[in-house]
């Protein structure tokens, strides 16, 4: 199920915007008069307190007189006017949030942490953020070119459907982009979590459990499902159990109906798995929903681990198992690299990694600290087990 999903957006008309832009390049006596106080009130040139403003040549002023204005700026409380200094340099210090109109429920979920995260970045490097939806091109692509406009920088977007993939690195203008999430593209600056490696994390906590018999639920046409399934796999494969094609059931991430079905597969089969990890929350909560339908008691004959950690792993019943992703973090890093680019366009491609957390509660059957985050002992962890071990020889009779 996909519906439209309702953002808090400034609606701009880009024509609009540009003319906006442009009557502010027209305009820059407001900022140049602001300038002009500055170096009244600090007794110096007004190309004095430019330079130290742009950061530029500053040897030209001495240490004293930067000094004088520093203060007199912090004084005053003077601002640059960066829309009408971008002008000059070509860049507006614009940068656009894009999704689709058939947005994938996730957003609904998790889209103000990661709004959170894309604007602390963007305020932190002085940059402005706009949020804007977008239609999907007969390739069912994301149509960036009603916003690309000369005046909006770069785009981010988190769409991670693989069918959903945009036009390239960048826009037909140039516009660089950024994907949160999707790690598959080649050419285009990426953030998100290893998903293989969490999804194992997760199948490796059902193993130290004592459990053999694990399913997986994933939606499988989605990357993030894949990659989730792939981990799963190289967990039993690393403990040398074979993985059995009836314990794998496909589900598409928030359809009710096809997680029942995935459910009835898992648990109807002659010998039902004891353990069950799931690619997403929705999933996890649906298939507790049908094994206690069935009289099954969770986590005693059925442990679940769910993905993403949303409000249903908070609020069910009992509490959710699950991998959390950092969406503010992924938010942050996304606007961070995309502005990197923005400013120095020949960076290589960057492939960021956010650690993620598994975070355990009563679903799983195991009520423990959670697992570290790079998945192995701390210093202090493994320094105490040492230690442990080492007395339990010396008590040991010869």
């Amino acid at each position: 199920m996909k519906d439209n999903l309702h953002l808090p957006q400034i609606t701009l008309k880009f024509d609009g915007l540009e003319a906006i832009f442009r009557k502010l390049g027209d305009g820059v006596d407001a900022d140049m008069t602001t300038l002009e106080d500055v170096a009244r009130l600090a007794g110096v040139s007004r190309n004095s307190v430019s330079l130290v403003v742009q950061g530029k040549d500053l040897k030209k002023v001495s240490r004293e007189n930067r000094a004088r204005i520093l203060e007199a700026i912090e004084k005053i409380g003077y601002r640059p006017n960066l829309f009408a200094r971008g002008l000059t340099k070509g860049q507006s210090h614009l940068v656009a949030l894009i999704c689709s109109t058939e947005a994938e429920a996730f957003m609904r979920l998790h889209f103000s942490q990661l709004l959170e995260g894309i604007e602390s970045a963007t305020r932190q490097y002085g940059y402005s953020l706009v949020v804007a939806v977008s239609q999907k091109n007969r390739q069912g692509s994301l149509d960036f070119t009603q916003f690309d406009s000369g005046f909006v920088d770069g785009f981010i977007t988190a769409e991670t459907d693989i069918y959903y993939r945009p036009v390239g690195r960048q826009t037909r203008k140039g516009r660089p982009i950024i994907m949160v999430r999707n790690l598959f593209s080649e050419d285009i600056d990426c953030v998100g979590i290893d998903n293989v490696y969490w999804a194992s994390v997760a199948t490796n906590h059902m193993l130290k459990l004592g459990h053999r018999r694990i399913g997986f639920a994933a939606e499988f046409n989605h990357p993030e499902g894949l990659q989730r399934v792939e981990g799963w796999r190289q967990a039993m494969t690393a403990a040398g159990l074979p993985w059995d094609p009836r314990y794998v059931a496909q589900a598409r991430f928030f359809s009710h109906g096809e997680c029942v079905n995935a459910a009835a597969k898992l648990l109807d089969c002659p010998r039902p798995p004891t353990a069950v990890v799931c690619a997403n929350d929705f999933i996890a909560s649906v298939i507790i929903q049908e094994a206690l339908k069935r009289g099954m008691a969770v986590p005693n004959d059925l442990a679940v681990i769910g993905f993403d950690d949303d409000i249903m792993a908070a609020t069910s019943n009992p509490l959710l198992t699950s991998v959390r992703q950092p969406f503010r973090e992924m938010g942050f890093q996304a606007a961070k690299r995309l502005i990197e680019r923005i400013e120095n366009p020949d960076l290589p491609v960057a492939k960021i990694l956010i650690p993620a957390e598994l975070v355990i509660r009563d679903s799983c059957g195991a009520k423990a600290a959670p697992a570290p985050r790079d998945g192995k002992d701390s210093p202090r962890k493994a320094s105490a087990r040492r230690r442990v071990l080492e007395q339990m020889r010396a008590q040991r009779p010869s």
